[in-house]
């Protein structure tokens, strides 16, 4: 017996497998489909139906410019893990300003035990891309990460082999990478793996192969859900964040539209930032325009890897309110004290599970 992990997914007109069609095992060329082809569909689905977790332009520094063979972190995203995802993947797009030295860029947890490569920050839990040449190009890297934690944080972290050349990084891209190796029993997210032995030609279909198949189309819809944004400033720009004021009543500096998939009505969120003086006012507003809001207090501490100056639904006020299965514009604001600044550093939000 096999559970596959499909890399394809089989398109299945519909009037061949509607009333009065024969129920096979299988495909059998393309006249007839039949429930192992469904199944197998599922386990692709499973597989392979990952949302995005970052897609971030460095807008403000573009590229994002590092020089120096000391590892330093440039950007950090705040996100809860994807309960049946193994691996994340990330593509980066970057160059070298000339041929001598040799790039590196490392992402890796927050959470995973260190120190990474190049004794980048805290953690082992990662991936080290190098980049060399000076055509801007695609490089790819993935690590597995610990699906159990309520949040966790992707860091990004910049180095080169010397000191000559500076490396370039336009934009990250990150998802979970798809799964090559399906186990057996029901997964955490509730998901019940398809083996091809279940299935024999001509025999009955029972009731409990069809009610599975609708239970795991709604444990995938309900625990692959998308992210609304994934924004990282450079964080060596901490004091020119291109997300900052000094105004002691909230500015709007971001709103992102969103419609929210059936049975979703939480949205979770992660931060970064603070304030340039410790005596300072200031704070951050995330709020479901015309609903829900959530209001976070910076503090001033600056410093890498930054531990002081995250904040998430989990630890600092809990998910936004939503309306499910609606257009919707979540509004992002933030002020200082009429004097000094207060900086957002990095905004990450997504829908949480589906009831």
């Amino acid at each position: 017996m096999a559970r596959t992990a499909p890399t394809d997914y089989l398109v299945i007109p519909i009037s061949l497998v509607a009333q009065g069609r024969v129920i096979r095992e299988g495909s059998d060329g393309g006249t007839h489909y039949g429930e192992l082809d469904i199944a197998e569909n599922q386990n692709f689905v499973h597989c392979n139906g990952w949302p995005q977790i970052i897609d971030n332009v460095f807008t403000s520094t573009y590229p994002l410019a590092h020089n120096g063979t000391t590892p330093v972190m440039r950007a950090l995203w705040q996100r809860a893990p994807f309960v049946d995802g193994a691996d994340i993947e990330v593509k980066i797009r970057a160059a070298m300003s000339g041929t001598t030295d040799t790039g590196k860029v490392r992402f890796e947890m927050a959470t995973g035990a260190g120190p990474g490569a190049g004794g980048s920050s805290d953690s082992s839990e990662g991936a080290t891309i190098d980049v060399s040449g000076t055509t801007v190009t695609t490089y790819t890297g993935s690590w597995t990460y610990d699906a159990a934690e309520t949040v966790d944080t992707i860091e990004m972290h910049c180095w080169a082999t010397g000191a000559t050349d500076t490396l370039r990084v336009y934009s990250v891209e990150a998802y979970v990478k798809p799964i090559t190796s399906i186990s057996a029993g029901v997964s955490t997210g509730g998901y019940v793996p398809w083996d091809t032995g279940e299935f024999a030609a001509d025999e009955p279909l029972s009731v409990w192969h069809r009610q599975t198949m609708l239970d795991n189309v709604e444990a995938l819809r309900k625990t692959r859900m998308d992210t609304i944004t994934s924004w990282s400033e450079d964080l060596t720009r901490a004091s020119s964040s291109l997300k900052e004021t000094t105004s002691s009543t909230y500015v709007v500096i971001a709103e992102v539209p969103f419609e929210t998939p059936d049975g979703v009505t939480e949205i979770r969120w992660g931060l970064a930032g603070y304030r340039a003086v410790a005596a300072s006012a200031g704070g951050v507003k995330v709020e479901v325009l015309g609903g829900d809001e959530v209001e976070v207090t910076f503090g001033s501490t600056w410093t890498s890897p930054y531990t002081a100056a995250k904040y998430d639904w989990n630890s600092d006020g809990g998910s936004l309110t939503c309306n499910d299965n609606q257009p919707q514009v979540l509004r992002v604001s933030l002020k200082g004290d009429g004097t000094d600044k207060t900086f957002l550093m990095s905004c990450v939000a997504w829908y949480e599970d589906a009831a």
